[in-house]
């Protein structure tokens, strides 16, 4: 999270969607991240790399709201 490998439970920021559709990937400014983890996923042999591994948190700027997402990448044990 800004840059920092960070740690987390179940807690979520409210801006925070489970669910990147198409639509929400399209406004990710850093969706390249996706594409760079496939590959590190593949040289590793994680096979558990699938869409509830997926966060989108909408970018705030002067206190509002944009219509655009940094994506996360997370890993869980449910």
């Amino acid at each position: 999270m800004d840059g920092r490998l960070c740690f987390a439970a179940r807690w979520l920021a409210r801006d925070v969607t489970r669910e990147v559709t198409a639509a929400i990937l399209g406004q990710c400014d850093n969706v390249l991240m996706l594409y760079r983890m496939v590959v590190f996923d593949a040289w590793v042999l994680n096979s558990d790399r699938h869409a509830r591994n997926l966060l989108a948190r909408r970018i705030r700027m002067d206190g509002r709201r944009l219509n655009r997402h940094n994506l996360y990448l997370i890993d869980h044990s449910e």
